[in-house]
């Protein structure tokens, strides 16, 4: 049984610092009014609330004295209120912690919606919104791409592969957005592009309006080998090809474009990453 005095208790302690004890005693208040039924059902676990209450104290010092504020008190009562049920997630945890303790800072803004986009998000969504914050571009890419009907006529239709994910394993600090020559262009570096598993969290962040095309970053030190491994891609072997036409030659399906995008985090995702990604 969770013991939510306790809980009240790591944010309001006797090793806390002089000028955050009424911040910390004011965001006890709202823990107990928030988290009182949550915990008598069973919602709220007592390591979890525990892990979110130290996170929250340790957030709470960060903050420069000449900047803490208690005018968006209630604001984090509704930031605590809508982290109720992702606390069983370990980086939504966290950002909710950081989420609360910007609400003290006067130093950031914090917007209504922040906690309700948190409350959308999954763990692996969570983890995708960190790794767009740290690599600024990630590149999606995919084929259009024509193949014979099996019939007398060999008609032929559009088709499209799947979309698949790319990053640069360093720092990705060049783009060039057009007039590139061909050398630059044709260049790749396989060793450093990693592609990784992120369709339903991208999905998600692309529908909750945090990410963008980046219209000025359509070059990027990934590009090339993006655009070379699709190039490669057997086509054969995706799961959409008929069976009849598994075994036919590679070059009965001709590539009609190589889609190539990158992608940004939007003003909104992106004042919101550097507050709880940070």
């Amino acid at each position: 049984m969770t013991d939510l005095n306790n809980i009240v208790k790591i944010l309001d302690n006797d090793n806390l610092s002089y000028a955050i004890k009424p911040l910390a005693q004011g965001i006890g208040g709202i823990f107990q009014f928030v988290f009182q039924k949550p915990i008598k059902y069973g919602i709220a676990k007592n390591a979890e609330l525990e892990s979110l209450a130290k996170s929250l104290q340790s957030n709470l010092e960060e903050i420069p004295s000449d900047n803490r504020t208690d005018a968006n008190i209630g604001l984090a009562g509704k930031v605590i209120e809508d982290s109720i049920y992702k606390l069983s997630e370990e980086t939504l945890r966290e950002y909710f912690a950081k989420l609360i303790a910007k609400c003290f800072d006067d130093r950031y803004e914090v917007h209504p919606r922040y906690s309700e986009l948190l409350k959308s998000m999954s763990g692996e969504d969570a983890k995708l919104l960190q790794l767009f914050y740290d690599k600024q571009v990630i590149i999606k890419g995919n084929i259009k791409f024509k193949t014979p009907l099996v019939n007398e006529n060999e008609n032929r239709f559009f088709n499209y592969t799947p979309e698949r994910f790319f990053v640069y394993k360093e720092k990705m600090d060049s783009y060039i957005s057009r007039d590139y020559d061909s050398s630059v262009r044709q260049s790749y570096f396989l060793d450093k592009t990693e592609e990784i598993y992120i369709e339903k969290p991208f999905m998600t962040l692309d529908n909750l309006g945090l990410i963008q095309v980046a219209k000025d970053k359509q070059w990027t030190p990934v590009t090339p080998s993006v655009n070379h491994i699709l190039q490669k891609q057997d086509l054969r072997e995706l799961a959409s090809i008929p069976s009849g036409l598994k075994s036919m030659p590679l070059d009965t399906f001709t590539r009609e474009e190589i889609i190539v995008d990158s992608y940004e985090l939007n003003s909104i995702g992106y004042d919101l990453a550097s507050i709880v990604c940070s």
